[in-house]
């Protein structure tokens, strides 16, 4: 949660990148609780810091990692990276790609979609066809 609030309220990109990298680290030694789910959400969460902190290219290498696992869990992870994916696709110009991942995250969403993922998806998406 800390990453979080670090990215939210104190919009400081750095420091949340830093906790999700501490969070990573810890998760990929088994010094986590459920750690196959902690490295998920800090891979997503390190790789959208990375893409604010103009580092794409790493975020994708980063979201590359984690889709090779397939996660299922936490709930909406797969959308999420695909979310993060877009974003990161368009911070380098690629509106094609990231259009592309941003309909995959629509279809990926859960039913029930309590984290609005298909409207931040749809949001991607419209943030891309202006970009083209």
């Amino acid at each position: 949660r800390m990453a979080e609030v670090q990215h939210v309220y104190q919009g400081d990109h750095a420091a949340s990148a830093a906790s999700w990298q501490s969070l990573l680290d810890r998760a990929t030694t088994g010094a986590t609780v459920l750690p196959a789910i902690a490295t998920a959400r800090a891979r997503v969460g390190l790789a959208a810091e990375l893409t604010e902190l103009s580092q794409p290219r790493r975020a994708l290498d980063m979201l590359d990692a984690l889709d090779r696992t397939r996660p299922t869990a936490p709930y909406g992870i797969a959308a999420q990276s695909q979310l993060a994916r877009g974003e990161a696709l368009l911070a380098l110009g690629s509106t094609t790609d990231a259009s592309a991942a941003f309909t995959r995250a629509y279809g990926l969403a859960p039913h029930d979609d309590p984290d609005g993922l298909r409207d931040r998806a749809r949001a991607g998406l419209a943030k891309a066809r202006t970009r083209r």
